[in-house]
């Protein structure tokens, strides 16, 4: 299973200036977060028999999962000019979402009887799954202009969002005998599932002139959301006999999914 990404740090700028012909301006941005570390490869090779008897106590239990990524740090930024012809810029970008990491191939060879007693108590539960993408970081920016002929101006831009990584192939060979007994107890579960997408930021702007013939324009863009991961390939054989006995409870189910866009 791969690390998690860091998430980046938050930002705060501010800028003040009083006078005739005063400028104040402030920049803010937040830190990216970083990406999530990849998963390796999962082997099991199984021969000897396997009894388990508990709810969730799956007979061979084989994942590799990819870290998420690091949510962006939110950042704002607040600029304000008092004065005749005075001026105020206020600029503030949300920082982006780290990218998902990668899961790996997953390969479960089983050549013994497995039972198993318990409720969502798989006979083998095989599963790749890619990390999740970070959340783009929020922004908010602020312009105050204060005094005749005087101007403000805000620019806001909300993170985007970190992509999910892609699953890769996950192989069962079943040569023994699987028995499970609890609701929702497959025989076999095998997925590929890609990691969905980091969502985008949200921006907020305000702009504020104040006095005679005095002018203001705000700004706010969105973080534009990320895509999902990819789901690979998915390959179930079985030899031997395979029985369940509760409700919900398929003897094999395969699937190979693709992560959700942010």
């Amino acid at each position: 299973m791969g690390g998690g990404g860091g998430s980046g740090g938050f930002a705060i700028a501010a800028g003040v200036a009083i006078g005739q012909g005063a400028l104040g301006g402030s920049v803010g941005v937040g830190g990216s977060g970083l990406g999530g570390g990849d998963a390796d490869t999962v082997t099991i090779d199984t021969k000897g028999g396997i009894h388990t008897r508990g709810d969730r106590s799956a007979g061979v239990f084989a994942q590799s999962i990819g870290g998420g990524g690091g949510n962006g740090g939110w950042s704002g930024s607040l600029a304000i000019a008092a004065g005749q012809t005075a001026g105020a810029v206020g600029v503030s970008v949300g920082g982006g979402g780290g990218l998902g990491g990668d899961g790996k191939i997953v390969r479960v060879t089983n050549t013994g009887n497995i039972t198993t007693e318990g409720h969502d108590a798989a006979g083998v539960l095989a599963q790749s799954v890619g990390g999740g993408g970070g959340t783009g970081g929020f922004s908010l920016a602020l312009g105050v202009g204060a005094g005749q002929t005087a101007g403000s101006a805000s620019v806001s831009v909300g993170g985007s969002g970190g992509a999910g990584n892609d699953a890769e192939l996950v192989k069962v060979v079943s040569d023994g005998v699987i028995s499970t007994k609890g609701d929702r107890a497959y025989g076999v579960q095998a997925q590929s599932i890609g990691g969905g997408g980091g969502s985008g930021g949200f921006s907020g702007a305000l702009a504020v002139g104040a006095g005679q013939t005095s002018a203001a324009v705000a700004v706010g863009i969105g973080g534009s959301g990320a895509g999902g991961g990819k789901g690979g390939n998915v390959e179930v054989d079985v030899i031997d006999l395979i029985l369940t006995l509760g409700d919900d409870a398929t003897a094999v189910l395969a699937q190979s999914i693709g992560g959700g866009g942010g």
